[in-house]
């Protein structure tokens, strides 16, 4: 036989403080960049395995009943937004990247160090913020510019991002599809 670990219906994401002023917060295509910048097959594959699936959406694809990734890796396109977003001046100070130190959140420490080495190669640095389970409060979240959050889509899925709702509207995801995140 084989020992697998049991990864529940939860799903995690990171998602943007939009009360902070940062180009993730003020340029759509910065969104989309960090995004499509990011292996997240590759990631996924290399710290669990065949036990968890990369989701396009905070709700499942089987859900929404999507064919592919909206926004594929692309490293090229990425390359090339940071690049120009880099020599305006922006990203001089690391966003920060905050996660609950927690069994359920299992590698997670992982998962968080993988995408900020990945962003460190577009010269875009973040600051890793473990929290011990005390914090995993709204008014703790939102310190950080980015938050590793894990919540069930089906029962949670307000209740969980309400903090970080972009009140302009438009994406609140990396991998959400919605068409303002496309428009310049």
């Amino acid at each position: 036989g084989e020992i697998r670990h049991y990864t529940s219906r939860y799903c995690y994401g990171i998602v943007l403080n939009f009360q902070h002023e940062n180009a993730l917060i003020k340029f759509p295509e910065v969104r989309r960049a960090f995004a499509q910048a990011i292996d997240k097959d590759g990631i996924i594959g290399d710290i669990y395995g065949k036990d968890v699936v990369v989701a396009s959406t905070p709700l499942s694809d089987e859900v929404l009943k999507l064919k592919k990734d909206p926004l594929p890796y692309d490293p090229e396109w990425a390359k090339q937004i940071f690049k120009k977003y880099v020599e305006e001046g922006y990203f001089k100070e690391p966003l920060t990247l905050a996660y609950v130190d927690s069994s359920i959140n299992y590698g997670a420490s992982q998962l968080l160090d993988r995408i900020k080495e990945v962003m460190a190669d577009y010269n875009v640095p973040i600051e890793v913020i473990k929290l011990p389970s005390d914090d995993a409060r709204p008014d703790v979240y939102r310190k950080y510019d980015l938050v590793f959050l894990r919540f069930m889509p089906e029962l949670d899925f307000y209740a969980a991002l309400e903090p970080f709702i972009n009140p302009q509207g438009g994406d609140n995801y990396f991998s959400y599809n919605n068409q303002m995140l496309f428009q310049k």
